[in-house]
């Protein structure tokens, strides 16, 4: 006796892609493998009028080696905007105002999270100097720290072994660190004496 034949199950017909769709699904799995990114915009919008100066390469290092700000918790932000201001201001031009130069250089400023924080804000938002520090100030510079630095101030004594001189400095480095004290002159003067 043979052995019972199994019938071998029909070949379908050949698939016939018509050429026009498979190149445009080639087409598309080429565009998502190769899809190039735009440049995110940045968040600084430099004023029409300066929007052609010139900055040299030496002023960018200056700020990228000497003036740069993490966020780190040890970082003071309101040092850093003075900082940055300072060495902004030695960069005079009689055709770029100040906000300009401090507006285009202030990324150069930052690094890690701060530099992240920077470029994800919202494309073209900040359009003058103050706007970007105010910005700046209510990411780094919460309330909460501002009220226990002006807390320090409006508690301040002279410790044991500090000389006045030595007090005052610090006084006044508590001021310093905290322009938003808000405290009139003769408050300032008052609660240091009370403090000695």
């Amino acid at each position: 006796m043979s052995p019972p034949v199994i019938p071998t199950p029909p070949t379908p017909p050949p698939r016939i892609i018509e050429p026009v769709i498979m190149a445009e699904q080639d087409r598309s799995i080429r565009a998502r493998l190769n899809r190039r990114t735009r440049a995110r915009a940045s968040c600084v919008v430099i004023p029409a009028g300066d929007a052609n100066m010139e900055i040299t390469p030496a002023f960018i290092n200056m700020i990228t080696n000497e003036y740069t700000f993490s966020g780190a918790s040890i970082e003071d932000p309101d040092e850093h905007l003075r900082r940055f201001a300072s060495i902004c201001d030695t960069m005079k031009s009689p055709t770029v105002s100040d906000d300009a130069i401090r507006l285009r250089m202030f990324s150069f400023s930052l690094l890690g999270n701060a530099s992240h924080w920077f470029q994800n804000l919202t494309p073209r938002s900040i359009t003058i100097w103050c706007q970007l520090e105010k910005t700046f100030l209510d990411k780094y510079f919460p309330p909460a720290k501002a009220m226990k630095r002006e807390e320090e101030i409006v508690t301040f004594k002279q410790a044991e072994d500090e000389s006045l001189t030595e007090a005052w400095e610090r006084y006044k480095e508590l001021l310093m660190r905290c322009p938003s004290h808000g405290l009139e002159d003769w408050n300032v003067i008052s609660i240091f004496f009370n403090g000695i």
